[in-house]
């Protein structure tokens, strides 16, 4: 509730000292939100930690540090710092009672910065005092500060909160184990609809993605058990790093700290797994001479559950050429997402805002290309593949393959992340057998994990017209691809019809029709 613990310097410092002892750690992190709370005892912690040589990193808030308190955590080994932003309108920085300003917040961030530290932060949306104006005086705020690494999220309602008191005294809380079984604690307290919150949402987990200042990697190797060895160009002081144990995460977004000015950039680094074209064998450029062939061409390919980036892109530029706005903006904005680490594919979405009239997100992309470029950044997206989980050769697809086989290697390939393999594999199995449950639910599970769920939406309404409500696991599968699609009503009505019916145990991502 309201009241703030602390243990004893003493008693902290002795559990360190273990920690080094025992386990022989060099890096620390403190998990405080309140560790800058009190100035002195900040001081003394950097004084005490100094002489163990740890590599340190917290989260303090933006005030009452200085550059001389900020100058001594760097000297007593602090790498990084965390600052509790939370928002760049005064507005809402009044209703969350931070007692800071938007000058209080650009000064400090500005001196960490210069002092040599790392730099992290959040912005937390849909206070109860959001509007879409002071969500924009943040959006922008992000946006021309992508120097920092600023994470972005909606504000939670945890017990304990006033939020969350409020929510409940709302009835927006009905059933608080409920609430808490579910997991999902985010809630439109605002006064803005339900439309305007999720589009917010979606907006701000595309800025995540494709915005921020990015290294360059000069060579990337693959070591197994999901690690990659990289060498790096910091593109804030140019110097050389190399990281031996740096993890894939599947659409996330990687942040390292450079070695020389500790301070932090993303890596243009998004694993896809094997999204190339689900027709590779005929995927080109088209060699067709007239606008309409190529645009039809395009067509074909994006119809696929594979499609590459590159023919989103392309398609995207002809019905920019064509004067087709709505349309390019839409393929430009997918081929964006895929592949957010090319210079070019921001300019053109650029100049598709700017002919639709949006000349701030014009700007946003402008600036965003512009920084790829001074960072060096490769014009082509780094992709990873995950080769484990398949030692045998696998047996072509027109290898007179019966439904069965057909059914277990697409099962097989899915699992091992060979999704390129798996969609041939489900292809083929579905034209031997086009009203195959498991292999309609898995050709939209497939589609579901290459970020087409528009198509798995439509294969799991097939897959649903054949079954009745026992298949719950396609059901979930199916409010999954709404909730994705940003349907969330509709999502949310399909989970709580079926809540009743999953079981105890988590079902395989396949399950066979016997």
């Amino acid at each position: 509730e309201t009241r703030y613990r602390t243990r004893s310097l003493d008693n902290v410092m002795a559990e360190i000292e273990y920690l080094v002892d025992r386990f022989k750690i060099n890096t620390l992190f403190i998990s405080d939100d309140l560790f800058s709370l009190k100035k002195t005892r900040l001081i003394d912690f950097c004084e005490r930690i100094g002489p163990m040589n740890l590599n340190w990193q917290c989260a303090i808030r933006i005030k009452p540090v200085d550059r001389d308190v900020l100058t001594l955590m760097r000297d007593s080994g602090c790498k990084t710092v965390a600052y509790g932003i939370e928002s760049a309108s005064p507005d809402v920085l009044l209703s969350m009672k931070k007692k800071i300003t938007l000058a209080d917040i650009n000064e400090t961030l500005k001196i960490t910065n210069d002092v040599g530290l790392g730099i992290g932060g959040n912005l937390i949306f849909c206070d109860p005092a959001e509007t879409q104006i002071t969500a924009m005086e943040s959006l922008k705020w992000f946006t021309e500060n992508t120097r920092y690494i600023i994470r972005m999220a909606m504000v939670g309602f945890h017990p304990g909160t006033v939020l969350y008191r409020d929510a409940v005294a709302r009835g927006q809380i009905k059933d608080k184990i409920e609430y808490l079984e579910k997991n999902e604690y985010e809630i439109n307290a605002t006064e803005m609809p339900d439309a305007a919150y999720s589009e917010l949402n979606d907006y701000i987990n595309f800025l995540l993605k494709v915005i921020g200042i990015t290294c360059k990697i000069t060579s990337i190797t693959e070591r197994g058990n999901g690690l990659l060895a990289l060498e790096t160009e910091c593109p804030h002081c140019q110097a050389r790093n190399t990281y031996k144990k740096v993890y894939k995460r599947q659409d996330q977004i990687n942040w390292i700290s450079c070695r020389s000015c500790n301070r932090r950039h993303k890596l243009p680094l998004f694993v896809v797994g094997e999204i190339t074209p689900a027709i590779a064998d005929t995927f080109e450029h088209p060699a067709a001479g007239d606008r309409a062939e190529k645009l039809h061409a395009y067509q074909e390919i994006v119809k696929q559950p594979f499609a590459h980036y590159s023919a989103l892109f392309e398609l995207g530029k002809l019905y920019l050429e064509a004067g087709d706005v709505a349309e390019a903006a839409s393929y430009l904005l997918i081929s964006l997402n895929m592949n957010p680490c090319n210079p070019d594919y921001h300019r053109q979405y650029a100049e598709a805002m700017r002919r639709a009239g949006d000349e701030d997100i014009a700007q946003v992309h402008e600036t965003q290309a512009q920084l790829l470029e001074e960072a060096g950044v490769e014009k082509t997206i780094y992709v990873t593949v995950d080769k484990t989980g398949i030692e045998a050769p696998l047996p072509p697809v027109d290898q007179n393959l019966s439904v069965d086989q057909l059914f277990g290697l697409t099962v097989q390939t899915f699992n091992a992340k060979r999704l390129v393999d798996s969609e041939r594999y489900c292809r083929a199995l579905l034209k031997a057998q086009p009203n195959h449950l498991d292999g309609i639910n898995a050709s939209g599970l497939i589609a579901q994990q290459a970020g087409r769920h528009d198509l798995a939406l439509e294969k799991f309404c097939r897959a649903i017209e054949m079954v009745d409500q026992s298949k719950t696991p396609i059901f979930q599968s199916l409010s999954n691809s709404l909730k994705y699609l940003g349907r969330y009503q509709e999502s949310e009505t399909i989970r709580q019809t079926v809540s009743g019916m999953i079981p105890e145990d988590k079902p395989a991502p396949f399950r066979r029709s016997d």
